[in-house]
């Protein structure tokens, strides 16, 4: 009953909060899940131009939307923009994202939404979906895609307003536009884009990749919304920079080492659950090099384990120390750089004791018993740099995603036990 109630407050949370980021150019309000509630841009004072924006996943035959989970938010104002990161994840707790949003010094808001899994899928679709209102009306609408920027388009009474989208480096394939009613039974109904043509009655629209299988390799899905008065201008920003923002090693690059569980289904508080890994950060040449002024996160499906709001017990230039205990467990989390045969690795390890893991583990006393049954873990863990003055680190982020293979073993409804995979 614990995680049936949790999960209705974080779908009512989803729907009660949200953050208003602005930059004198665009005001826009978004969700810890990446999701947009509205978009105003300084040419239409008090306008909402969209009435929805977000990604949508299509997978065991049916659409499936994100709620966010409002604790690890936070807003960062800095000198080159401001920008926004949260955690949310699909009703039914299978893909977890960290969202990260950024509004620059120009017309467009960048996202990163790095996504992980708790099973593989066979078959997932993701669908960048947008419902234009572009003057807070339902007709007069024009809509197009630019073949060669992959940008879909929507414009009234020279308004325009783009969409461009990149899911793990790959610029969309296919794309759709109509009336919203016919757009959104395409999603729901998981069917080939056929439909390209003009409707100026509630115009909506979508660009997506191919359906394809996910063994829990996490993904990573770039966007970029954008207001102007031109079409020109749509196109002169629909390129995504190579130096960005958002750094993402890549999966061959994360080494979990070890990770294991006990938890008690018939007592409160009395899970345990332990993670050790290591990251290549080679890439990152010296961003890393000294460990001060991070945010430092550490998030398992549903079980928060430290949010940006938490303050290190000890920071050295190679090593950081949190350790917080409270009302719902005892945590600890080390972090350290080290170099390794000409390379940078960032080790990590966390534990919790006294604690209720079942948002981590999403098992119950319900769950199948057995042995070495196969479970996914979905770890992620972000360090941001939150000093305007620190030139590095500054408005970066470093999202550590991974859907840990692990293997569980229950024999009675009272307890189970779960171990790295090998």
């Amino acid at each position: 009953m614990k995680k049936y109630l949790f999960s209705l407050f974080v779908l009512t949370a989803s729907v009660s909060f949200a953050v208003t980021i602005n930059n004198g150019f665009l005001g826009v309000e978004v969700d810890g899940d990446g999701g947009v509630g509205s978009v105003v841009y300084n040419e239409l004072p008090g306008s909402n131009n969209v009435s929805m924006v977000g990604v949508k996943l299509h997978y065991e035959n049916a659409i499936h939307d994100t709620a966010y989970i409002q604790e690890p938010e936070k807003t960062y104002n800095l000198n080159q923009g401001v920008m926004f990161t949260g955690y949310g994840r699909d009703t039914i707790s299978n893909f977890y994202v960290y969202s990260v949003s950024y509004l620059g010094t120009n017309s467009c808001m960048e996202q990163a939404l790095v996504y992980t899994m708790r099973t593989s899928i066979p078959a997932v679709k993701f669908n960048y979906v947008v419902d234009s209102q572009i003057k807070q009306t339902k007709t007069n609408d024009n809509v197009t895609f630019n073949a060669e920027n992959k940008a879909l388009m929507f414009e009234e009474d020279s308004i325009y307003l783009g969409v461009v989208a990149k899911l793990n480096n790959d610029k969309t394939t296919e794309y759709t536009y109509g009336a919203r009613n016919q757009i959104f039974n395409e999603l729901d109904g998981g069917l080939p884009y056929t439909t390209k043509e003009q409707n100026y009655e509630d115009v909506a629209g979508a660009i997506s990749w191919a359906s394809s299988a996910l063994d829990g390799t996490p993904v990573t899905v770039r966007t970029k919304i954008i207001l102007a008065k031109s079409d020109p201008e749509i196109q002169s920003m629909t390129t995504f920079a190579d130096n960005t923002f958002v750094h993402v090693p890549n999966s061959i690059m994360i080494e979990i080492k070890n990770a294991k569980f006990t938890q008690l289904f018939t007592k409160a508080n009395k899970d345990k659950i332990k993670l050790k890994g290591s990251v290549n950060i080679t890439e990152y040449g010296t961003a890393l090099d000294n460990l001060n002024n991070l945010d430092v996160s550490v998030l398992i499906g549903d079980y928060i384990a430290f949010s940006p709001a938490d303050r290190a017990l000890k920071v050295k230039e190679k090593k950081i120390v949190y350790k917080i205990k409270d009302v719902k467990s005892v945590r600890k989390l080390i972090i350290k750089t080290k170099k390794k045969k000409g390379n940078k690795y960032l080790d990590f390890t966390f534990s919790a004791s006294k604690t209720d893991i079942d948002g981590a583990t999403s098992l119950s006393a319900l769950s199948n018993s057995g042995k070495d049954i196969a479970i996914k873990l979905p770890v992620t863990i972000v360090l941001t740099g939150n000093n305007s003055n620190d030139t590095e680190k500054g408005g970066q982020v470093w999202i550590i995603p991974a859907s840990v293979n692990m293997v569980y073993k229950k024999k009675k409804d009272t307890k189970a036990t779960g171990k790295l995979q090998k």
